[in-house]
């Protein structure tokens, strides 16, 4: 496949993904920029989000 700075491309369109969910994009974003129409391939993107926010949750929860 091809490479791009010694990285497979589909690694840096993964990270890069990944990095615009954890920024907070929506799912119906991702797909967009992606080009998925499959939801549960765009699901893995927002994952990584959700495990980003769970101890961010139980800090919340600690404050209140």
């Amino acid at each position: 496949g091809q490479k791009a700075a010694g990285f497979p491309v589909h690694d840096l369109r993964h990270t890069g993904l990944t990095r615009y969910a954890l920024q907070g994009a929506a799912t119906k974003g991702l797909m967009a920029r992606g080009g998925h129409r499959d939801m549960r391939t765009v699901m893995r993107y927002q994952h990584a989000g959700q495990k980003r926010e769970r101890p961010l949750t139980s800090r919340l929860d600690g404050i209140i």
